[in-house]
């Protein structure tokens, strides 16, 4: 089931109302990791390599295998996973592009908007123009990839990649983008000009926006980053395992009475 938070395009519902309504859908939202390639809910009853990683009976999975092999399975689906985690930002970049080229479209609708010169049949064109732009980065803030949103509003749980790491599990974050700033709050619920509902919208307001909309650009290709070097550590990791060196899983965090594994990020 696709995750997704309502939203009504009702002129009479408030910037109060939005705030409220996107909040308690962040905080309901469900966790999520990639497991054997594909984005889904962890099964808590589940052992950990077949929560976490593998997707397959853990069990049955190694008593087909000799332990260096299946080291070596268990590492090509940690592969597969941070393959699957890369095409999630980079559905989520391509999102934010098109959100991006909206933001400055409205942002010179308001620059027009302030002309001396701007007539009522112009003004309210421009309202026009402004509330389509506005519809589509509703739209585009419904996006899903496998399943998964790629958008939050306040903080929201990650998609979570399990990986091994210094001997240890490390889960590495990929955050949902937040749009519950005041800047795009105020941008959804606002207006340019006319009688509708709303507030008019200043360039204080669309500039925060455009920030928040920077900051998120940036800190998806900070991930990506993060997540394409990881995968080449894992295919080196891959590649010395064919030549005949040997390795060792990291053992599951249950099996270490670990809470869990490690926090993402935390060796950044």
């Amino acid at each position: 089931m696709k995750e997704k938070y309502t939203t009504d395009s009702s002129p009479t519902l408030s910037l109060v109302s939005v705030a409220r309504q996107k909040s308690n859908a962040a905080r309901t939202a469900r966790a999520k990791v990639v497991v054997g390639g594909k984005i889904t809910s962890p099964d808590p009853t589940l052992p950990f390599i077949e929560r976490m990683v593998t997707g397959k009976s853990a069990e049955n999975f190694q008593s087909r295998k000799p332990e260096a092999a299946y080291s070596e399975a268990v590492l090509s689906s940690v592969a597969t996973n941070i393959e699957a985690g890369v095409r999630y930002l980079e559905s989520q970049e391509h999102s934010l592009s098109g959100m991006g080229g909206k933001l400055s479209e409205i942002a010179a609708l308001l620059t027009a908007s302030r002309s001396q010169h701007a007539t009522e049949p112009a003004l309210n064109d421009l309202q026009v123009r402004f509330e389509a732009a506005r519809d589509e980065i509703k739209e585009d803030s419904m996006a899903t990839h496998d399943h998964a949103a790629l958008y939050s509003v306040e903080k929201a749980p990650p998609v979570v990649v399990a990986v091994p790491s210094a001997g240890e599990w490390e889960g590495l974050a990929l955050d949902r983008v937040n749009i519950g700033t005041p800047g795009m709050i105020a941008i959804e619920t606002g207006k340019i000009c006319g009688s509708s509902p709303g507030l008019c919208l200043d360039e204080g307001s669309v500039k925060r926006a455009l920030s928040d909309w920077r900051n998120a650009c940036v800190s998806n290709r900070l991930q990506w980053g993060l997540l394409v070097e990881r995968l080449h550590r894992v295919s080196d990791r891959m590649a010395s395992l064919e030549k005949g060196k040997t390795w060792s899983l990291p053992k599951d965090p249950e099996s270490l009475s670990q809470d869990g594994i490690r926090k993402p990020h935390r060796s950044n």
